[in-house]
């Protein structure tokens, strides 16, 4: 059975030969512009010199220049290792980013005199893909705990190496 095409005032529509509608103009579709791959080096945030807690946003070029036309959102998949003193300390699989938000936190047990074992909430990175003034930028805020209160401890976010690759496009 062969496949049929209709065109009426402007509507394009399709079906295979099996009676399957396989287009139609006027629904809306996605379409991709442009995939980015590539890897981000994350330098170390250090808080020992801190009294109080810190917090920052630093943004990570992706695109490395403008968009094509069209352009409207980012999604993909990036894969996280992180290193301290040399040794891989987290290695994850690839997971999905853009149109959510990719949590990272980091909740380490230690023990007080007299006390006892206790978590304390150290360390909190939020990485999202943003469109800015039409490029794609990884954007990650970040916050470290301070030493005041906390016993004299110092923290860091460790270096983390990103491995992504990132579809961008629009709907019709």
């Amino acid at each position: 059975m062969a496949g049929s095409v209709v065109l009426d005032a402007g509507r394009l529509r399709m079906w295979s030969g099996a009676g399957v509608k396989t287009f139609d103009s006027d629904e809306s579709a996605m379409y991709l512009t442009d995939i980015f791959a590539g890897t981000l080096n994350l330098p170390v945030v250090s808080n020992n010199a801190n009294q109080d807690d810190y917090r920052g946003q630093r943004i990570w070029p992706l695109s490395g220049g403008p968009l094509k036309a069209g352009s409207t959102f980012a999604q993909g998949m990036i894969r996280i290792e992180m290193q301290l003193d040399s040794q891989q300390i987290w290695n994850r699989e690839w997971m999905a980013i853009g149109g959510s938000l990719v949590t990272i936190q980091r909740a380490p047990l230690y023990n007080v005199a007299n006390v006892g074992w206790r978590h304390v909430q150290t360390h909190l990175q939020y990485l999202t893909l943003e469109i800015q003034s039409n490029e794609l930028v990884m954007v990650e805020d970040h916050g470290v705990k301070g030493r005041t209160g906390m016993q004299g401890f110092g923290f860091n976010l460790p270096a983390a190496t990103i491995d992504y690759v990132i579809a961008v496009g629009g709907f019709n």
